[in-house]
């Protein structure tokens, strides 16, 4: 009974050292490419309590400039007047 107990956890132990060795690999991503184009646009609505009149205000980003994975946008602040 010993014995086969003993077998039993030299095989489980040599099944985890093997085993994980016959998986392929995983690989890292070799190469990333951003979302957005230069002169792309976007817009957000703030929300919250910072001092604006009470109309919608409203952020415009626009990408200035892209360069690998390096991207340079530009805000705007304005307003939207309700009507």
């Amino acid at each position: 009974m010993r014995s086969s107990i003993s077998v039993l956890i030299v095989a489980l132990a040599l099944s985890a050292i093997v085993l994980p060795s016959l998986c392929a690999m995983a690989h890292a991503v070799s190469s990333y490419q951003v979302g957005v184009k230069t002169g792309e646009v976007a817009y957000y609505e703030l929300t919250g309590s910072y001092g604006f009149f009470p109309s919608q205000p409203e952020t415009q980003m626009t990408v200035q400039s892209v360069a690998g994975t390096n991207i340079t946008a530009g805000f705007t602040s304005f307003f939207l007047m309700a009507s």
